[in-house]
């Protein structure tokens, strides 16, 4: 298939395309595929190399949906204003987009916006504020986070200045979050779709000396033996209007925080630890 071609499958009498927007190479959006072609459903996905091929003139006629998923064009947010007009003109064709939000604006704008929200709807967080020099002298050890980073990079465990001067220099200041650094038995990932959980909770065990999920010790139970954790993922993703999410969740000392919201998740070792297809989840709810 030629680059920037469009793949399509057979679909059913009545039915319209999903078009993705996603990087055709994830495990995401080959499984939306592979999924897609076995409920006989006819699902386009484009890639911003694509889009930039037609400068962000799509048509959006033949679809019945759009679906954000991957808007960064090489990691970075520089074209995520011609993604949000996208969207806006989704909409204003009688189209569905998700997130809905996306159309309204509510795209690269950071996790410092994402955590104020969270706070103002009561939803337990790490504390979490601005890098400045005094929040850091106070704060050793802390989390120092890039606002607009994503799949868990630009997150490093700051234990003195020199760390912070080293990682820092890599943004502008005004561009870092210091979090407080939580030492956690366990960190829970729940899926939701429509702001619902799937039936299944991913649990690991925190690696005590990283503290971070250990991959070789974790559980896999059902959603309704863990509803505290389940009730406030769903809220996190409906504060943030995050449609398709996966919800991360620190416990520590039987206290839950959250701690990512994330709107394009990877969902390969999801998939693979708890045997669930989230992805036929995720498709159903486009095809609604």
């Amino acid at each position: 298939m030629r680059h920037g071609q469009k793949r399509h499958f057979s679909c059913r009498i009545g039915d319209m395309a999903i078009l993705v927007i996603s990087n055709k190479n994830s495990y995401a959006s080959q499984r939306l595929e592979a999924e897609a072609e076995n409920s006989g459903h006819q699902l386009d996905i484009l890639d911003m190399e694509s889009l930039l091929d037609r400068r962000f003139q799509i048509d959006p006629e033949p679809y019945r949906v759009l679906y954000i998923r991957d808007p960064y064009y090489r990691e970075s947010a520089r074209y995520l204003p011609e993604i949000v007009k996208l969207a806006r003109d989704f909409k204003a064709a009688g189209k569905r987009v998700v997130d809905a939000a996306i159309a309204e604006g509510a795209l690269g704008r950071g996790k410092w916006e994402d955590y104020q929200k969270l706070t103002q709807e009561g939803l337990p967080i790490p504390q979490t504020g601005l890098l400045s020099a005094e929040a850091a002298a106070e704060a050793f050890p802390f989390i120092l986070k890039w606002n607009f980073g994503l799949r868990g990079r630009n997150v490093f465990l700051m234990r003195n200045p020199e760390d912070l001067l080293l990682k820092s220099r890599a943004h502008p200041q005004s561009e870092w979050l210091v979090q407080e650094f939580i030492r956690a038995e366990f960190e829970y990932k729940v899926v939701t779709v429509g702001y619902k959980s799937l039936p299944v909770v991913l649990k690991f065990a925190m690696n005590a000396k990283i503290n971070r999920p250990d991959f070789k010790h974790y559980e896999v139970f059902a959603s309704d033996a863990a509803a505290e954790i389940v009730s406030l993922a769903e809220a996190a993703a409906r504060a943030l209007g995050r449609e398709l999410a996966k919800i991360d969740i620190l416990e520590s000392s039987g206290k839950f925080y959250i701690l990512e919201v994330n709107r394009f998740p990877g969902l390969k070792s999801f998939e693979q630890l708890t045997k669930y297809n989230a992805i036929m989840g995720f498709l159903a709810y486009l095809q609604k």
